[in-house]
């Protein structure tokens, strides 16, 4: 009976959605270091070529459950370092469908005084979808011609950010995929339509305070909106705190009901380490009451001697 209602749920979480349309955004714990996967206005904006790696699995014990690896690497470019360059690339594997994303962005930056400074980005690629129901299926309908067989299609995208910050706060908006990229059974291809109601869209933000003269601990509570269709609005608030400028430690609460931990380790000057965790209380913890877990490495190759990291913490 367990392994009849994994594929039930399955059959509802996975079968449905996949294919009305492949504008699938992953979600990630740390939104905030994972900002230049869901906005390109952040391309450039830590003052070094900077990126990160990481991996995510979701809803552990659950058949099928989403998979996601996602690398970002950008760079200020020109003589005063406001034009930003960079690249994204999103794998997302989620039951029989498995979608791979590349983007190249690119930001431009204005200083608008007293430390604060403002971008914009664009960021425009394509995508791979892959549809593999050669696994074992519970489904209603069986003629679903995209449910038949190994199919694989192409489609382009483009996506838009704002992200205006100083060196203690940061405020984020972004619409990173404007295509539903719409399956057309009758052409058999996927349409790149623009429907407003189909939108993705992120508002963020966060502020680091302390300590005036010490540099060892901080506290950074942070905020993440999102706006997907087909859900209702999600809230995620994050508190972290920054102990002997090395170990940030957090916890968290999304509105989905999931309870999250955040922690990141700085082991050299120019790295660090990421691990999260989230809980869901909802009626998913039966199938897959291992939660979530998210691993990764972030970097900012700057000059040595020049930690830019501590001049921003985030």
């Amino acid at each position: 009976m367990k392994s009849i209602s994994k594929y039930i749920i399955a059959s509802v979480l996975l079968g449905v959605s996949a294919f009305a349309s492949a504008q699938d955004q992953p979600t990630f714990n740390d939104y905030i270091i994972t900002q230049g996967v869901i906005n390109p206005a952040v391309t450039g904006t830590r003052n070094a070529i900077s990126g990160f790696a990481t991996f995510r699995t979701q809803w552990t014990g659950f058949d099928g459950a989403p998979l996601t690896g996602a690398l970002n690497i950008h760079s200020p470019i020109g003589k005063q370092d406001n034009i930003g360059i960079g690249g994204v690339v999103i794998e997302d594997k989620v039951g029989f469908k498995n979608n791979l994303e590349l983007y190249l962005a690119g930001s431009y930056r204005v200083h608008l005084g007293l430390n604060y400074q403002l971008s914009f980005g664009l960021q425009a690629g394509m995508k791979n979808l892959n549809y593999d129901s050669s696994e074992d299926l519970y489904l209603d309908d069986f003629g679903d011609p995209m449910i038949t067989g190994l199919k694989s299609k192409f489609g382009v995208n483009f996506g838009f950010g704002a992200y205006f910050y100083s060196k203690k706060c940061f405020v984020g908006f972004s619409i990173p995929r404007f295509f539903a990229n719409s399956y057309d059974s009758e052409k058999d291809e996927l349409k790149n339509t623009v429907e407003f109601d189909e939108l993705y869209m992120y508002l963020y933000g966060g502020y680091v305070f302390g300590p005036k003269h010490s540099q060892r601990v901080k506290f950074k509570p942070t905020a993440c909106i999102r706006s997907a269709p087909g859900a209702p609005m999600e809230l995620d608030v994050n508190f972290n705190v920054l102990l002997m400028s090395k170990l940030w430690l957090g916890a968290g609460y999304r509105t989905v009901s999931d309870a999250i931990f955040l922690c990141e380790y700085r082991f050299a000057e120019q790295w660090s380490v990421r691990y999260s965790f989230d809980y869901s209380f909802s009626e998913i913890r039966t199938a897959a009451s291992a939660g979530s877990h998210e691993i990764g490495i972030q970097f900012d190759l700057a000059p040595i001697g020049e930690n830019r990291r501590a001049f921003r913490y985030f």
